[in-house]
């Protein structure tokens, strides 16, 4: 309870603001009029392990296709970025295929050369801007 960092007041601190990068995300896309499952109807749909955002149609970010959107409203070291892999990353890449993961309060540099990164994902501080995203339709 004294706890600051790892305690019940923390985690649900943590939570609260990851929740609320979620849906900085969630309102770009709309504004975007990108259409999207969210871990909620994925898991109604039988997955379980979920990005925060599946993509109904791929984008691309700079030219990398991303099907998938991962917000992480925290500082991605190599031990956070290492954990999220092995849990999340490679299961969403396997899924689902490329993706984007947004490591909102910045992250290490090094994480731009590991294997993964511009093959499975690609790693952004920030939602892309518009000028930097191709919308794709689908034919009808």
């Amino acid at each position: 309870m004294n706890d600051n960092q790892y305690g019940m007041y923390a985690d649900t601190i943590k939570q609260s603001i990851g929740l609320e990068y979620e849906l900085r995300v969630e309102r770009e896309l709309r504004l975007l009029n990108i259409s999207f499952s969210d871990e909620n109807v994925l898991r109604a749909r039988g997955y379980d392990k979920t990005p925060d955002f599946k993509l109904d149609v791929p984008i691309a970010v700079d030219g990398f296709i991303v099907n998938w959107v991962e917000s992480k409203a925290l500082f991605g070291d190599e031990e956070n970025h290492s954990g999220y892999l092995k849990e999340q990353l490679m299961c969403y890449w396997n899924r689902f295929g490329p993706g984007l993961v947004i490591y909102w309060f910045g992250y290490l540099e090094t994480l731009d050369k590991t294997p993964e990164v511009n093959h499975m994902f690609i790693l952004k501080t920030e939602f892309p801007s518009k000028d930097s995203i191709t919308l794709y339709k689908m034919d009808t």
